[in-house]
């Protein structure tokens, strides 16, 4: 499973998993164990809470029932609720190519493709990222031990 395929799922269905708009909370429960209460919506109502699994949050009403999800893909990963172990996230790599973009759109149907990329360019690799992995395979991954010497501060470089 790929971010990927959750994210074009996820765009076209409406559900990651068991969540989904109209899904009861205690059914959601008993798949992936308790989410984490990030807190009420509105500081002067009890209700409604946000909650999450990972970066997938979701709103839940006073009944109990989940009104929204989304995911967050704003990091390097996507942090999914897995049902094989109940209260444990997955994590699956965010980035994607201009490839994926391509199959993306013709999934979610965008005639153009730079529509899509607007939307998802936040999950490309930087131009920054490209460079440090060219110069890493230019002089190889690890110059210290091709030298013989550590790094001064005992850090290890990306």
């Amino acid at each position: 499973m790929e971010a990927l395929d959750v994210l074009a799922a996820f765009g076209s269905t409406g559900r990651v998993g068991l969540l989904h708009p109209g899904a009861r909370l205690r059914e959601v429960v008993a798949a992936y164990g308790m989410p984490w209460d990030i807190g009420r919506i509105d500081k002067r109502h009890r209700w409604s809470h946000l909650y999450s699994y990972g970066d997938v949050e979701f709103v839940v009403c006073r009944c109990r029932i989940i009104t929204s999800v989304t995911v967050q893909t704003w990091r390097g990963t996507v942090e999914l609720p897995s049902q094989a172990q109940s209260g444990e996230v997955i994590a699956l790599p965010a980035r994607l190519t201009s490839a994926h973009i391509k199959a993306l759109a013709a999934y979610l149907g965008h005639a153009d493709a730079g529509f899509t990329l607007r939307i998802y360019t936040h999950l490309l690799p930087t131009s920054e990222d490209r460079t440090r992995r060219a110069i890493d395979k230019a002089f190889g991954e690890d110059q210290a031990a091709d030298d013989g010497r550590e790094a001064r501060d005992g850090l290890e470089t990306a």
